[in-house]
């Protein structure tokens, strides 16, 4: 069985040569033919000279240099699009995953072959309070969206099946997070714990902000349409319904009253009633455009029906 490592690389020179020596004994462990495949995301550093050197100690060895930082997800792409493997491992180079722990995942396909991916859930995730939460939030949304129940479904250590590869780069046409596509696409998904190892060299390049872009990309890339449109119509109603009474009740307390009308709250219910205005307009496009998805995916799924 022919087996790849795909890994994005950035600014690794302190572990860089410790990492390819340990997965190529790993790989070489496990197949007798396999291949590594690292994108070296524009490193300002000497990783690129630590790769060209390591290239001439491991045939097996393809790095592709990036002329341009790209970001994590873009460079993973462009590497598992290289990739011929029939099964392809995604690993992280800081060491945070051990090499050693591609057995695991290579283990756990063997035992069972009804899989299409199998993930390393990670057993400690970052240890500050903030991070924490901010982690499992991303756990709890990124479920809630796709429909899974993943213990660690931002993991970036994975084994994927050739046809599940495939798939999986056909649908990632913006170059998104790829283990989040992963998580929503209806796969034979499994996951196997891992230690995770914090890199003591240098920090996270995830921070805070960061996390609350993944929480933000994974529900306007990931959530449902239907969903997205029950929330829209329910918040334009009841914006438009209170905006339109608050209107009503100001008018007809003024006549009544023969007194001028307040100003403040005039203005305060107009702008409520035209929000919900706005949200109900959105409603509808959101319901015409998850319209149009359902039936490129009903015409997409009876391309994929072949008679014999």
């Amino acid at each position: 069985m022919h087996l790849s490592l795909v890994s994005p690389v950035y600014n690794e020179e302190r572990v860089i040569t410790e990492f390819v020596d340990r997965a190529a004994a790993v790989l070489a462990s496990l197949s007798d033919t396999f291949e590594m495949i690292l994108v070296n995301d524009c490193s300002t550093d000497s990783t690129a000279a630590l790769l060209h050197e390591l290239e001439a100690r491991h045939p097996e060895l393809r790095v592709i240099n990036l002329s341009r930082n790209v970001g994590q997800q873009a460079a993973t792409l462009l590497g598992l699009r290289q990739a011929r493997g029939e099964q392809v491992f995604l690993l992280d180079s800081d060491l945070q995953i051990h090499p050693e722990d591609m057995r695991t995942l290579f283990a756990a396909g063997q035992a069972d072959a009804a899989w299409d991916v199998i993930g390393g859930a990670r057993q400690t995730r970052s240890t500050g309070l903030l991070r924490s939460l901010a982690s499992r939030g991303v756990t709890w949304l990124i479920n809630r969206v796709a429909g899974s129940r993943l213990a660690d479904p931002a993991t970036t250590f994975l084994l994927i099946k050739r046809d599940t590869l495939r798939r999986a780069c056909k649908n990632d046409v913006l170059a998104q997070n790829f283990s989040m596509l992963l998580s929503y696409m209806r796969i034979k998904y499994r996951q196997v714990p891992v230690a995770n190892h914090p890199n003591v060299h240098r920090r996270s390049s995830y921070n805070l902000v960061q996390l609350f872009e993944v929480l933000l990309l994974a529900l306007l890339r990931y959530s449902s349409g239907r969903r997205t449109l029950i929330g829209l119509l329910f918040t334009g109603a009841a914006s438009l319904s209170a905006g339109g009474l608050g209107i009503a009740w100001l008018i007809l307390s003024g006549i009544i009253r023969q007194e001028p009308l307040s100003t403040n709250l005039l203005v305060f219910t107009t702008a409520l009633a035209v929000a919900g205005l706005q949200f109900l307009v959105l409603g509808v496009i959101t319901y015409k455009i998850e319209t149009l998805n359902r039936n490129l995916d009903f015409r997409q799924t009876l391309n994929c029906v072949h008679d014999d």
